[in-house]
């Protein structure tokens, strides 16, 4: 590509997400090294937007954990996400477009995997692999409660340890995942995934669409046809040096303690989450070693991170757990929730008051 055109992409994609840019990086200096740093993720999500429209920030996190498998780390985690976003909002499309990127690496399960069939394929089936399904309650809930919970245990140890067996099959495998799910059922069926850790070993990242992004991809949608790109990984893991300032790694500890604190992950595995995130952003974009500006690209996601499932959510959460179960003891609600005992009636009790409120009459300011 000449280094015009390819110019004129970095700046087009730099102004789809100028707003996030432009609030973590404080001169024009600054930018212009981080488009430089960046400019071969500028260029996918680019190519992306082209078929999806408003999906610049998913598009970047979901290109960045791509590469987490081929980063040579001792840990088994890798970048694993979970996409919360509307129905009929762009996660099957999204999900296609990476899926033809390299179909050597990236693996599209089937609508309804079983994990008896799963673990017949084999460690070579997974290992090196990013493995992509769009809806995740079609994958989950069209089970048996027996053959949900085993499928949850498979993905839940295999992202945690790298390992799973059961009878006298096993796999060992370094793969990462990139599920969606749709916001409308993710608080319905959260305890349950809660419930078996799942969504500890996943980065929730949710996409909101507005009025205005609704009426723009009906405009729009006839006239976009769905873009390749090419996508191209190492054929081993390769070691990334990660050499954070001080200043950086204050940062991640922040970062990590707050995912905590919205009971999103623990902070070990946020830290170790948004550390690989960096390595992997770097590998993306040819280089051997962290700068910066790869934390500046968490930066400009962690927003979408943080408002998947802290506390704006919480009581909607535990009223949807409430209904499912209205009778059950408050001791088997907090195990379902996942949450301590401070965090659980700190929440019931938000939950009683707004229960409490009369609503307002029509007419009523």
């Amino acid at each position: 590509m000449k280094n015009k055109k390819f110019k004129s992409i970095v700046n087009c994609t730099y102004n789809n997400i100028r707003i996030e840019i432009t609030k973590l990086l404080n001169s024009e200096k600054e930018i212009k090294k981080f488009l430089k740093a960046n400019k071969i993720l500028l260029q996918y999500i680019y190519e992306i937007s082209i078929s999806l429209l408003n999906y610049e920030i998913i598009s970047m996190a979901c290109l960045v954990c791509s590469y987490s498998p081929f980063v040579k780390t001792n840990r088994a985690q890798k970048c694993n996400l979970l996409i919360i976003a509307p129905k009929g909002s762009g996660k099957s499309t999204l999900s296609k477009i990476l899926a033809f990127a390299n179909r050597k690496f990236f693996l599209e399960l089937p609508k309804k995997p079983f994990e008896s069939l799963l673990l017949k394929k084999g460690s070579n089936y997974f290992n090196l692999k990013v493995l992509l399904h769009s809806d995740l309650i079609t994958c989950l809930f069209g089970l048996t409660l027996k053959q949900r919970q085993q499928l949850l245990s498979f993905f839940t140890e295999l992202l945690s340890d790298g390992f799973y067996s059961r009878d006298s099959e096993s796999i060992s495998a370094e793969c990462a995942v990139i599920f969606g799910i749709a916001s409308e059922n993710f608080e319905v069926h959260r305890a349950e995934l809660v419930n078996l850790t799942f969504l500890e070993r996943v980065m929730p990242i949710t996409k909101k669409i507005t009025r205005a992004e609704e009426v723009e991809n009906l405009e729009k949608s006839s006239d976009n046809p769905l873009i390749k790109i090419k996508l191209k990984f190492p054929n081993k893991p390769k070691k990334i040096d990660s050499n954070f300032t001080n200043e950086e790694i204050t940062k991640i500890n922040r970062y990590s303690l707050e995912l905590k604190d919205l009971g999103i992950m623990s902070s070990i595995r946020a830290k170790n989450w948004i550390i690989l995130f960096c390595q992997s952003n770097a590998l993306l974009n040819g280089r051997n070693e962290v700068c910066k500006y790869d934390l500046t690209v968490f930066e400009i996601i962690y927003p979408l991170i943080k408002n998947s499932c802290g506390s704006p959510n919480k009581i909607t959460f535990l009223q949807s757990i409430l209904k499912k179960y209205p009778n059950a003891k408050d001791t088997e609600l907090m195990k379902l929730t996942g949450w301590s005992r401070a965090t659980f009636y700190k929440y019931k009790k938000l939950v009683d008051t707004l229960c409490n409120i009369p609503e307002e009459k029509e007419g009523e300011k």
